[in-house]
């Protein structure tokens, strides 16, 4: 699930509205502690309060895709497909 809600969120995030990016952000900083991914949790809540911070969102995209290879790594993707593609 995790994988699946990082894969959405960066397809969607650079377009998305200061509201809804901050929802986004906060929506995921739940699933990013549910998988012990702290680092991406707090920056998670720091793009909610600030979702204009260019530099907090690029840290919190370099965050969401080491959390999400991490994931991959411990079989925490969505399917078997999605673990296989990280072992090629």
């Amino acid at each position: 699930m995790f994988v699946r809600q990082a894969d959405e969120i960066v397809k969607s995030l650079p377009g998305l509205p200061p509201a809804e990016r901050a929802a986004l952000a906060h929506r995921l900083a739940g699933s990013a502690r549910g998988i012990g991914a702290f680092a991406l949790a707090d920056c998670a809540t720091g793009v909610e309060a600030n979702p204009d911070d260019a530099d907090r969102l690029e840290r919190f995209r370099r965050l969401l895709g080491e959390a999400r290879a991490e994931a991959l790594v411990i079989g925490l993707g969505t399917t078997e497909r999605d673990c296989q593609k990280t072992a090629r």
